[in-house]
């Protein structure tokens, strides 16, 4: 099933009520940033808090020229050797540690290729500007993909804070976790907590 960001954001928010979940914190990382803002479009009452990770980008940046000719040829490529082509392109680039942690999910350079060019080209930073809520832009110092951008987002937030992760790129999360969670954990703390409850085991919680 071709990927399809409307029919990401349904299949979160329906995650949400079967958990029975009111409202909650959406995290997002690269493409699954751009899905949070999807939800946080669709259904901003069910979004306390946003956070974008390696997501401060519009895809048009990514689709033009050259870039787009290359999206089309490797969405072409069969998954299954794409996926190990991932894994040895995420290890040459952040090295083992990132790249175990990652092969568990099969990342498939195809696929990605794929629903990169089947996302919209722009209109992200318009979706945060109109969603009310705190939103923390929590980029590793690195990420060359994300952090040109993310200026211009932060401008676009209404409640907006943005945290940079020394010694990270790209793969913040898997990168950097222990500095990432710490980000995250201060964010629901400080600028959610009277709209979620406490985490647990959080001091103050």
């Amino acid at each position: 099933m071709p990927f399809a960001l409307p029919e990401a954001a349904r299949r979160v928010i329906e995650v949400l009520d079967l958990a029975g979940v009111v409202r909650a914190v959406v995290v997002g990382w690269s493409l699954g940033g751009l899905v949070a803002l999807e939800v946080a479009a669709m259904a901003p009452d069910r979004v306390a808090g946003l956070v974008l990770t390696g997501a401060s980008m519009e895809p048009r940046r990514f689709l033009r020229g050259p870039g787009r000719l290359a999206t089309r040829i490797l969405g072409r490529a069969p998954s299954r050797p794409s996926s190990g082509a991932a894994i040895a392109i995420i290890r040459l680039l952040y090295g083992p540690g990132p790249a175990a942690i990652l092969s568990s999910s099969h990342p498939s350079v195809a696929e990605g290729m794929r629903a990169l060019s089947g996302l919209p080209q722009g209109g992200f930073r318009d979706r945060l500007a109109d969603y009310p809520g705190p939103v923390l832009l929590l980029n590793g110092a690195g990420d060359h993909i994300a952090r040109p951008g993310q200026e211009r987002f932060l401008r676009a937030c209404r409640n907006g804070t943005a945290v940079t992760i020394p010694d990270a790129g790209h793969l913040a999360p898997v990168e950097s976790p222990a500095a990432f969670n710490e980000a995250l954990v201060r964010f629901v703390e400080v600028r959610c907590a009277d709209l979620v409850p406490s985490l647990p085991g959080a001091a103050g919680g």
